[in-house]
């Protein structure tokens, strides 16, 4: 029966706060009705006896305040993950102090403007003991400021001194100790206590919690709604993690007590977050650095090398820091029965990754934390523990750096100075001038990017006007171009204009993102008029499609520097820029971002995009699942599944977007947003800048770009020159679905490069090197009308330079005959 009766309760759904607050206020009532009653003369107690009454009354009624100051007090030091409920209090905390004041009985002063927390929980715990407070009522509440206040030994004592006292204090002292094992991730030693704690209400409670973080499933657990009992966070992400303890952690989540504060010093006790190992490790040019590690003793000759596979380890397969940084977010891994493979101590079933975030340089490492059973640490609260961390790290120094193709690169001061070999920012300008199809002759070319508002040459060449001495003029020019806004124009020698000393003519085109200046391109000639109108008119043409190469090229470098993580981005190819075009446009808006598309096909990545075009710096990620009002800050926000959203997130968001901050969210979706439960005018707001991204399958004519743009980018990674690929083994590559999207397919470049040894790679060593990752040796794309897109990418990219099919080099990429590609082309009509 009790069964049918749980299974009742829990189909009601958990009760929100208000209903509670209701219940109280009722409850209330019901008792000042009945407070004003009057008895029949026969029950009135003598009249010498009502004085007494009164001043009982009175008495009991001040330790009622008392006891509620003190749970105002220590629930709202409790952060998200404490076990222990003291109950909910009757009146405010203003309230509260505003009745003591005008009671003449009461000698606790209010609390003072700097006073501690410890402070004035030791006066109002001495008060209340010297108002008759009960011995060892007072010694539990004692055990609980000392908790929250972080002082766990001294509490524990406290708890462990009521076990011989009466029999209602000393199960309480065991209850409550119990809860604070299992909050340290004790819950064998939680366990343990409770078979003394005698039945007490909350033991059933606590034993089921205590069972569903060893992964062990509890029969007899009482539902939530019996009381209102808040389920601390970790438990409420174990349960959306294990929906199989959906009824034993069922209930209200515990949010944090309204005294919490972000952490100032560091912890550095794995033993305090009930953990096995924690270690700190910061990045560097993408390999990380042991800082610091706490661990048990038996594994500590394990830490210095298990510290240098994870040097370059953590970038390589489906690890936690990897996504971690990646996602700049929280990743946790667990496992039932086998070690993760990030873990270091032998006992470990969880890992816990949380980003370190510097405010100047971003994402400088992480956090990283094992536990021997399912985390007992949310991820909120592991956000706060990893905040400090940014200021102790051996942060890189970021060096401007200037570029000349290979020559040397000026100073602002006339002089010169020897040119790194970084050529990132030379592409850009150098695919402009090539775009002009006319060598440059007498001319030289410069490149600038905005910098602080200020232009920075960046890229230069053109041997007509060398580089020595003091050959910097004015650079008017520039100037004046960015005050017309569009092509400025000089002719005849003018040192204040020019930005060569010695030009006599020459041109300042803006490079915009929309309205905004991200850089010059400018040309300079020896000879007068070698500048001409149809030049400018090409340039004129060519400037957007530079800029937004120029600002791809800009944010692959600040992801690199912010999440220790190269990036590749094919800005010249249409299907591409088509999609960065679309996206530039979504987030010119003042509203949310919608990206609707299959895993793996780029969201996350484009979603750092959008937050980059609008200005905005690492965005915290949730998932719909656990969107809620306590843990949104005021930054940008990535949420990822809406679909799942509850009315309380979806009135979350509706309240984010309506309050001017919907250009800090992006929303990343797999699913029909018209199959949506939603509230119809919050579905109407976010659909209004709607993405559509497709997967790699229909995207063919990107990965003529993707696969050698990853090589290349992962070679880099490893200091080695990329594979060559034969023509059979790149059109094999070419012709696979790709289903596990960019990630699947960089692992598998990444592969290739590590494995390859440099070498030359034909069809079978290909097929060979990738076959532990379960790719299909044969495949021919399928012979309708699904792959017409593939066979016109195919035929754009083989065509000869007269524009004539190459019928053999569409063959081969498709995998048919060529007689099968004859049909199929006259069949799509694109021959």
């Amino acid at each position: 029966m009790s069964h049918h009766r749980e299974n009742l309760l829990a189909s009601f759904g958990e009760p929100d706060e208000s209903a509670f607050a209701r219940a109280r206020d009722i409850l209330s009532a019901v008792r000042a009705v009945r407070s004003l009653t009057v008895r029949p003369l026969d029950a009135q107690p003598p009249r010498r006896d009502m004085g007494k009454i009164l001043e009982d009354h009175l008495a009991g009624r001040r330790l009622q305040v008392g006891e509620d100051l003190m749970r105002h007090l220590v629930g709202g030091l409790q952060h998200e993950d404490a076990v222990i409920f003291v109950g909910q209090p009757n009146v405010s905390w203003h309230e509260g102090w505003a009745q003591w004041a005008v009671d003449p009985k009461v000698t606790i002063n209010q609390p003072d403007l700097g006073e501690s927390y410890e402070q004035i929980g030791t006066r109002l715990l001495k008060g209340l003991f010297d108002m008759g407070m009960h011995t060892d009522r007072a010694a539990i509440w004692r055990a609980r400021l000392e908790h929250v206040l972080g002082q766990h030994e001294r509490a524990m004592a406290s708890w462990g001194t009521l076990f011989k006292h009466k029999r209602p204090f000393a199960a309480q002292a065991r209850i409550e100790r119990a809860a604070v094992e299992l909050e340290r991730g004790q819950p064998k030693e939680c366990l343990q206590d409770l078979r003394f704690a005698g039945g007490l209400p909350g033991s059933t409670r606590l034993t089921a919690w205590a069972h569903a973080l060893l992964g062990i499933d509890h029969q007899d657990a009482e539902p939530m709604h019996s009381q209102p009992w808040p389920v601390p966070a970790f438990l409420v992400a174990l349960r959306e993690r294990k929906p199989e303890f959906s009824l034993a952690l069922a209930g209200i989540p515990r949010t944090p007590g309204s005294f919490v504060r972000p952490e100032k010093g560091l912890v550095r006790s794995a033993e305090a977050l009930g953990a096995l190992v924690l270690s700190v490790h910061s990045l560097r040019d993408g390999h990380s650095q042991l800082e610091f590690a706490a661990v048990e003793a038996g594994v500590q000759t394990k830490v210095s090398v298990w510290g240098a596979a994870r040097r370059r380890g953590w970038r390589r397969g489906a690890d936690p820091a990897r996504d971690a940084m990646e996602n700049c977010s929280t990743v946790f891994d667990h496992r039932s029965v086998s070690k993760p493979s990030a873990a270091l101590h032998p006992d470990t079933r969880s890992v816990g990754v949380v980003p370190i975030v510097a405010e100047d340089v971003g994402v400088c490492g992480w956090l990283h934390v094992e536990w021997p059973q399912a985390p007992n640490v949310c991820a909120s609260r592991l956000e706060r523990i990893a905040a400090p961390w940014a200021e102790h790290m051996s942060l890189p120094q970021v060096e401007e750096t200037t570029v000349d193709n290979g020559e040397v690169a000026p100073k602002k001061d006339n002089t010169v100075e020897t040119v790194l070999d970084d050529l990132e920012l030379h592409a850009p300008f150098h695919n402009l001038m090539q775009a002009t199809k006319r060598g440059l002759g007498r001319r030289r070319w410069f490149g600038y990017v905005l910098e602080d508002g200020e232009p920075l040459l960046v890229a230069t060449s053109g041997k007509a006007l060398p580089l020595k001495g003091e050959w910097q003029g004015g650079a008017g020019i520039l100037d004046r171009a960015q005050r017309l806004g569009g092509v400025s124009t000089f002719e005849g020698a003018d040192p204040q204009l020019s930005i060569h000393i010695d030009s006599v003519g020459g041109v300042a085109l803006p490079l915009k993102r929309g309205d905004l200046l991200i850089g010059f391109f400018c040309l300079e000639a020896v000879r007068a008029k070698s500048i001409d109108t149809d030049l400018l008119e090409i340039f004129a043409e060519c400037a957007p499609g530079a800029a937004r190469e120029l600002e791809v090229i800009r944010f692959c470098r600040l992801h690199r520097e912010r999440f220790h993580r190269s990036l590749y981005l094919p800005s010249r190819v249409p299907g591409f820029v088509g999609l960065l075009d679309r996206l530039s446009r979504a987030s010119a808006s003042k509203g949310p971002i919608l990206l609707v598309g299959p895993a793996g096909c780029g969201k996350a990545t484009l979603s750092r995009w959008g937050f980059h075009l609008r200005g905005l710096g690492v965005a915290r990620r949730f998932d719909g699942r656990n969107f809620r009002r306590s843990e949104v800050g005021d930054g940008p926000i990535f949420l990822t599944q809406p679909e799942f959203l509850s009315r309380e997130g979806q009135a979350l968001l509706l309240d984010l977007i309506c309050s001017d901050q919907g250009r800090n969210l992006i929303l990343s979706t797999s699913s029909d947003p018209n199959n949506w439960k939603w509230n119809s005018d919050l579905l109407d707001l976010v659909l209004r800048c709607r993405v559509d991204v497709e997967g790699l399958d229909r995207r063919r004519d990107e990965l003529f770009a993707w696969i050698p743009g990853l090589l290349q980018l992962h070679a880099r990674e490893e200091s080695c020159d990329p594979p060559r690929l034969s023509e059979e083994a790149f059109a094999w590559l070419w012709r696979l679905p790709w289903k596990g999207g960019l990630r699947e397919l960089s692992e598998a470049m990444s592969t290739l490069v590590i494995q390859a040894n440099e070498i030359d790679l034909d069809l079978e060593q290909t097929m060979d090197l990738l076959r532990p990752m379960g790719i299909p040796r044969d495949r021919k794309l399928p012979l309708d009308a699904r792959s017409y897109p593939a066979l016109n990418a195919a035929r754009v990219e083989t065509c000869t330079a007269d524009g004539r099919v190459n019928v053999a080099g569409v063959a081969r990429l498709m995998g048919w005959d060529k007689a099968t590609v004859s049909s199929r082309l006259k069949r799509a009509e694109i021959e």
